[in-house]
């Protein structure tokens, strides 16, 4: 059986939805500060991302990687083109295949990796005797935290962020067309204005937004209803969540170029390391932004 071995954290056929008129997408990264065009084939890959190689014998260790890629990524992406893309109602096993393709997609990017095993670290050393600490902050002693906490996450973590997505207004939103959304590494963002980027703010506090550039024109916004009625404030705490998952979307709102602007630069401030759009202005005008908050 063939092992798949290049695995994308981010879908090849949603970053060509962000490609330019050559199939090509303008790539920036944050870390090295340089810029590259790229196929969407070529970006956002790891290899063997999801491959379990402690999984015992009988059981695949890339099986993860054939059910995103069998199952979960193409009924997300259908339920995508259908309701928020088009003007279609899902039913409600459509609605949580969305729900599950969100939310999974939050979780498995580098960032959300990352932020497991800096709390895993931090966790150690605040249990850890004075002298293991001291030896870890002189470099002598190295902590090591294995891959494998990246998939206990994922099994942990799934389901729990759906309930407040159901919760929230749904917008699908679309650029006036003089500047396009851009998207990242880290594609489904977080956002609250009382917890500045590139914190990640919590999904039960109300102030908390989700982002999810959907192309160039258009991107989902979830909010909390209790928020924006000034029911709640930015950091209480959302506590009534529905049962039922009947996703209703809201459409016609369009941002101007400023609010585009500044939303692609929440989602710039938010992203791990690398930021792509179909076109090079869109990201130097974030950077611009960076630069001027400076």
């Amino acid at each position: 059986m063939n092992e798949p071995r290049r695995h994308h954290y981010v879908p090849q056929w949603y970053l060509q939805r962000f490609t330019d008129c050559r199939g090509f997408l303008h790539v920036y990264d944050t870390q090295a500060n340089t810029w590259r065009t790229q196929r969407p084939n070529k970006v956002m890959r790891i290899n063997d991302y999801y491959r379990q190689s402690w999984a015992p014998d009988g059981t695949d260790p890339v099986g993860l990687e054939r059910f995103l890629g069998a199952e979960l990524e193409p009924l997300g992406q259908q339920a995508i083109d259908k309701a928020l893309l088009g003007t279609e109602s899902l039913d409600a096993i459509e609605s949580a295949a969305l729900l599950t393709y969100i939310e999974f997609q939050w979780m498995r990017v580098p960032r959300q990796a990352q932020r497991v095993k800096a709390r895993l670290h931090a966790l150690f050393l605040e249990h850890a005797p004075p002298d293991v600490r001291r030896a870890v902050a002189s470099g002598r002693l190295r902590v090591h935290i294995e891959d494998f906490v990246r998939f206990d996450f994922f099994r942990n973590a799934m389901t729990t962020l759906s309930p407040y997505f159901m919760a929230m207004s749904w917008a699908v939103i679309e650029s006036d067309g003089k500047m396009p959304f851009i998207t990242t590494d880290s594609p489904i963002h977080f956002f609250n204005a009382a917890v500045p980027p590139p914190a990640e703010p919590g999904l039960a506090q109300a102030g908390t937004d989700v982002l999810f550039p959907l192309s160039p024109d258009r991107l989902l916004m979830m909010r909390h209803p209790d928020y924006d009625s000034g029911k709640l404030g930015a950091l209480d705490t959302i506590t009534n969540l529905p049962d039922d998952v009947h996703i209703r979307v809201k459409r016609g709102r369009q941002m101007t170029r400023e609010q585009v602007v500044r939303m692609n630069y929440v989602m710039l401030m938010l992203s791990h390391r690398t930021v792509v759009s179909n076109s090079k202005q869109a990201i130097a005008a974030c950077l611009e932004k960076a630069v001027f908050r400076t």
